[in-house]
């Protein structure tokens, strides 16, 4: 008769922890959702500017190309003297005939390059700036914190502010020791 209780009382316990478990997998599967949601529109916004910036630099490497074509099929200017202005002329004939490119064409070219550089510097930066968007800091001067410092900061975070240091740290960093950290503060906060 006393084994009754017993039973009755362990088969509660295992049916309450079977419970739990559904519970926390319905959760996390609901947060993963509302999270896809929410980063969809985020993404597209990322890949417009993104595509964006990608066709800008396109058309000035274009513009840029056909400057040198457009040099390319310039006749070299007439030296100032007459004998020197022969031999610059026979010189740029011989140079062109054997394809090998003038000094000027190669000073053309290296300002060229400068711009492309310059091109591509202004779209990493706007890739930068695109990401950065994406996600703000979750707290003040967190790409400077260390893993400790972030793990410190934690205590005083609830809910939202844990998830928003997990879903920032999944995007950039991924430390784990922080990630392991956040998970263990959300497991221990009151669900929200």
């Amino acid at each position: 008769m006393v084994l009754d209780p017993v039973i009755s009382a362990a088969r509660r316990g295992a049916l309450a922890y079977v419970g739990a478990l559904a519970l926390t997998r319905d959760l996390v599967s609901d947060t993963v959702e509302q999270f896809a949601e929410r980063g969809a529109p985020v993404e597209r916004a990322v890949r417009s500017r993104v595509s964006q910036a990608t066709s800008a630099a396109r058309q000035r490497l274009e513009h840029a190309a056909g400057g040198l074509r457009q040099q390319a099929a310039e006749p070299a200017a007439p030296a100032p003297s007459p004998a020197g202005g022969l031999l610059a002329q026979g010189r740029d004939r011989l140079l062109g005939a054997l394809s090998i490119p003038t000094q000027r064409t190669l000073h053309d070219l290296s300002d060229q390059v400068d711009h492309l550089g310059a091109a591509l510097d202004e779209l990493r930066a706007q890739r930068r700036q695109a990401k950065a968007a994406a996600l703000p800091e979750p707290l003040p001067g967190y790409d400077k914190m260390n893993v400790d410092t972030v793990v410190r900061h934690l205590a005083a975070l609830e809910g939202a502010g844990l998830r928003a240091v997990r879903a920032y740290e999944q995007e950039h960093g991924k430390r784990v020791t922080v990630l392991r950290a956040v998970e263990e503060r959300l497991a221990l906060a009151p669900t929200v």
